[in-house]
């Protein structure tokens, strides 16, 4: 896992992972605009708008390497996270099954 933030127009990250798994990532930006995905990622979310700012997700097989690079055309102020996840056949955790509705039943 790792987090980063900046202001600049290409956000990057490098996690250490394995050929096992599957790494994820998310990037929050200020403006609205378009974003491209690193090198052997595969574009998830591209989403701008409303709030006045852009979300960008994506994903990359653990095999590729695990640099994780978002690439725009507008420099900005942004917040940016990835994990690397393992299958629970590979030896990650398998978690339990659970649904949690905020402002429904007890679990608020």
């Amino acid at each position: 896992t790792d987090v980063v933030e900046g202001n600049n127009s290409v956000p990057s990250l490098t996690l250490t992972t394995a050929a096992d798994e599957f790494l994820v990532d998310a990037l929050m930006h200020g403006n609205a605009d378009n974003w491209t995905a690193g090198a052997n990622q595969t574009l998830r979310a591209n989403l701008h708008g409303g709030f006045n700012g852009s979300l960008f997700a994506s994903t990359q097989d653990g095999v590729d390497g695990g640099v994780m690079t978002v690439v725009e055309t507008v420099a900005g102020t942004w917040a940016y996270a990835a994990v690397s996840l393992k299958a629970a056949g590979a030896g990650g955790a398998t978690p339990a099954p659970s649904l949690l509705l905020r402002g429904v039943g007890s679990a608020q």
